[in-house]
């Protein structure tokens, strides 16, 4: 079964099919579609962790940022902010581009592709607690946009 999710995850370029959030190949979930056999990739869709638990994204809810974290993101001067704060600019890209690295109850690791990986925890609101590693030098997300699909028609979740 791992060997088939994960040809299912490079097949979709590694995004849910849901959402379409980007997410580490080892964070991934598949669930079988009916009326295939469950060797074949077409028998799978691929989600999120989110998606697959029927739980709401960490990053859909209100976001602050740690001083600490706002600080270090300052001295490194951010490219591309255009007329938006540097709060603004990381927590934009931080929604729409966070690859999830690794999932707790409470935490998780995300990857700002260009930026750096953060820790985010979640009680009632997300709050990025700190950086995993350095922030990169001049950080610049860095966007790829999805290159494979397998154009399924787009999973329904019965959620409970």
């Amino acid at each position: 079964m791992k060997k088939v999710q994960l040809k299912v995850w490079e097949l979709e370029d590694g995004r849910c099919e849901v959402c379409k959030r980007a997410m580490h190949r080892e964070y991934n979930r598949t669930f079988k579609r009916k009326g295939y056999p469950s060797s074949e990739t077409n028998a799978h869709h691929l989600v999120c962790i989110d998606c697959f638990r029927g739980q709401p994204d960490f990053l859909a809810a209100p976001i602050e940022i740690s001083p600490k974290v706002l600080r270090e993101l300052e001295e490194k001067s951010p490219v591309g902010l255009g007329e938006e704060t540097i709060e603004e600019w990381f927590i934009k890209g931080l929604r729409r581009h966070g690859v999830i690295l690794s999932s707790g109850k409470v935490t998780r690791k995300y990857w700002l592709p260009g930026v750096g990986s953060f820790y985010v925890s979640r009680n009632g609101k997300s709050r990025v607690i700190r950086s995993a590693h350095k922030i990169y030098p001049s950080p610049r997300l860095e966007l790829k946009p999805q290159e494979k699909t397998r154009n399924l028609p787009q999973p329904v979740l019965k959620l409970s």
